[in-house]
């Protein structure tokens, strides 16, 4: 080959190597006028900033139309948990995903993590400088905490600034191997600037409206009043402020806080917050004031005022709270202490009283069934039991105050009993009072028929006495209703009720007493003409059903009063028992009761019942005598307060020797057992005392009978 030969062939492998380098140099020039478009386009989104989402979507559609990369991901850094997360990101198929701003604000984006130095962006989150991984194959350095189902060849990932301040991450990455190169560095770096900036303005933007709205929330729904005060004057006020103060937010704008409150200046630090002058204070000052409203009427508020920075102003934040709810609660709480400490008397005086009436019903029925009928004693004795039965209702509303009632609740027709009770006041009222009446049909509630008929009577006899000099009008309703919502009374939910409302045109109530008339033997009338018990008793038998009493009245304008009581929407009307004849038998009883009287009474019951009886005064003596022979009777009654060994211990140790054993509990009050924890013992039947002998019958029977 001649040497001229071998020049142009070296001159055409120069060209052919010169064309392929100018080529690639194109080629890269192409890219990176590409990439200068992307950072060109992403500075012209610098001046329309949207909301983070839009924003988000911006940078996607600019990133992967304008460079190499064709999968791009944001991860933004929460340093609470000291982790990146995904907050977006693209593939090869235009596919993209942007988190939800609610779902960054509340730490729910917890999908696709790296912790810090985890992976390539866990380093680049560690060392704060872009890291470029030509080739995935062969790096140690990547790690993938999920599966995904894009394909991954090279990847270059870069820190995002604000500030000197790493706030996250960006990742490109392709296919193929070696397709970003280390002279991307700088124009990416300048590419992550505009973007840091363009993230950073639009989250602090959403995160300030969402803080916004989100307090915004709170204080509209707020129960306390909340105003922001500067020298002095309103600058913000909630919807509670204006409803406490009785003006406009426009009409607080204009007015002085001192026209408004009355603080106890006295305190310098809370004037000093209050009218800026302590600048720095992040304290809370917590006094109590007097705020006058636009009507005139003063309340009693608590203030709590704390010193803050408002629109780059000293300002002073302002929560305040009606005193006068926290004061009926504290009524509510006396008045129910109130009556527990009266139920607890009434308790100790129920006991002995139903022991002493159980001796006099027990021993006047004997006599009575032992005089023959016309005898002149025998009307007498009739009369005796009569008002030992009274006696004993009235034990029944004493025992309503400690909710120890023996009245069984029963589904029953409420409205009945009300149009019977009005029938009754009606013949028994003069005709200057005019009855008026709407009762609603099928009002079925669970009680027990007199306690529903003590409540009308006793409210309509009360609003009588109202009218008793003028006359009036007297308006009994019964209304079904569902209640959605209920007023802040404890125990009080929603659901179906039945609302009894009696009204009257009398002389009302004089508000310095309406907050008394619900306490035993509390009274203005006089001695003659009033016990004091009416109301309190209604009071005690409404709370025994669950329900709720509430009155309004004024001097001069009459009273109105609202018994709302648990409805069921299905029941029974109750059945009245006919009267039959006392069952009798002929088994072995065994009676413990440590007062000789009852003992001695029961004793000639029941025999005069059949029965083979033997009575034991003393509770340990009986246990004795009946593990001598325990098949030798076939009922046990029992007192339950006895000494050394009480009722309920005396069963336990009986069924525990005959568990088959039927055992019959008496008691005059007690709060440690009632029927229900007499049933879980074993115990058949319990009953109250006083007992009369048809109903003590009827009980052994059912006890014996296994009915």
């Amino acid at each position: 080959m001649t040497t001229d030969k071998k020049t142009d062939t070296a001159i055409q492998d120069e060209n052919l190597f010169l064309k392929k380098q100018i080529t690639q140099i194109s080629g890269r020039l192409e890219d990176k006028i590409a990439e200068l478009s992307a950072i060109k386009e992403i500075g012209s989104a610098l001046k329309d900033i949207h909301n983070f989402g839009q924003t988000c979507q911006t940078i996607l559609d600019i990133v992967i139309k304008n460079t190499l990369a064709q999968n791009f991901s944001i991860m933004l850094l929460d340093e609470d948990r000291n982790r990146l997360f995904l907050v977006a990101a693209s593939d090869p198929d235009h596919k993209s995903f942007v988190e939800k701003t609610s779902n960054i604000f509340n730490k729910k984006n917890l999908d696709y993590s790296f912790r810090h130095g985890h992976g390539i962006a866990g380093q680049v989150l560690r060392d704060k400088k872009a890291i470029l991984v030509e080739d995935i194959t062969k790096s140690p350095l990547f790690v993938s905490e999920v599966s995904t189902k894009v394909s991954i060849g090279s990847m270059f990932s870069m820190p995002l600034f604000v500030r000197d301040k790493t706030i996250g991450i960006l990742n490109l990455s392709h296919a193929q191997s070696h397709i970003f190169h280390p002279s991307d560095i700088r124009l990416f770096n300048i590419l992550a600037d505009f973007i840091s900036l363009l993230l950073f303005t639009s989250l602090e933007s959403e995160k300030l409206l969402y803080s916004e709205q989100k307090y915004r929330a709170l204080s509209e729904n707020s129960t306390d009043g909340i105003a922001i005060i500067q020298r002095g004057l309103h600058v913000f006020v909630n919807k509670k402020y204006e409803e406490l103060s009785g003006y406009s937010a426009e009409e607080l704008g204009r007015i002085h806080l001192d026209s408004l409150i009355d603080f106890p200046y006295d305190e310098e630090s809370v004037s000093a917050v209050v009218y800026g002058f302590d600048k720095e204070s992040q304290h809370g000052q917590l006094v109590r004031a007097q705020m006058t409203a636009k009507d005139g009427s003063v309340l009693e508020v608590e203030i709590n005022v704390t010193g803050i920075i408002h629109n780059a102003w000293s300002s002073a934040l302002v929560t305040m709270r009606d005193l006068s709810y926290r004061r009926q609660l504290e009524k509510k709480l006396v008045q129910f202490q109130k009556m527990q400490a009266i139920g607890t008397l009434a308790g100790g005086i129920a006991h002995d009283f139903n022991n002493i009436l159980a001796a006099i019903v027990g021993y006047t029925e004997l006599a009575f069934r032992a005089t023959a009928e016309g005898h002149v004693n025998k009307k007498y004795l009739r009369e005796v039991l009569n008002s030992s039965n009274r006696a004993k209702e009235l034990i029944k509303q004493i025992l309503s105050f400690s909710r120890q009632s023996d009245q069984q609740k029963k589904a029953l027709q409420m409205d009945l009993i009300v149009r019977e009770a009005i029938k009754l006041l009606r013949a028994t009222m003069p005709a200057t009072v005019d009855i008026q009446h709407e009762i609603d049909r099928d009002c079925f509630i669970l009680s027990d028929p007199t306690q529903i008929h003590q409540i009308v009577m006793n409210l309509s006899v009360n609003a009588f006495h109202s009218m008793l000099e003028k006359g009036g009008t007297l308006k009994i309703n019964l209304q079904k209703l569902d209640l959605k919502k209920v007023k802040n009374i404890p125990g009080f939910r929603p659901g179906p009720y039945a609302r009894l409302t009696i009204s009257d045109t009398g002389h009302g109530i004089d508000p310095q007493v309406i907050e008394r008339i619900f306490d035993p033997f509390f009274t203005t009338k006089e001695p003659s003409k009033g016990t004091g018990m009416g109301l309190s008793v209604v009071h005690g038998l409404v709370k025994s059903l669950k329900g709720y009493i509430s009155v309004k009245s004024s001097p001069g304008e009459g009273s109105v009063f609202e018994v709302y009581l648990p409805r069921i929407l299905k029941g029974q009307i109750e059945k009245i028992e006919k009267s039959e004849e006392c069952p009798t038998g002929k088994e072995s009883i065994l009676f413990v009761d440590d007062e000789e009287t009852l003992t001695a009474m029961a004793g000639e019951i029941l025999v005069q019942l059949g029965y083979r009886t033997v009575v034991e005064t003393d509770s340990v003596k009986a246990l004795e005598e009946f593990r001598a022979s325990p098949e030798k009777f076939d009922l046990v009654i029992t007192d339950q307060a006895m000494p050394e060994l009480a009722g309920d211990e005396l069963a336990k140790e009986m069924l525990r020797i005959r568990p088959d054993l039927p055992i019959i509990m008496c008691t005059g009050f007690n709060e440690l057992i009632d029927e229900k924890a007499a049933k879980e013992i074993g115990i058949k039947e319990f009953s109250m005392k006083p007992f009369f002998i048809k109903d003590l019958a009827k009980t052994i029977r059912r006890a014996l009978d296994g009915k």
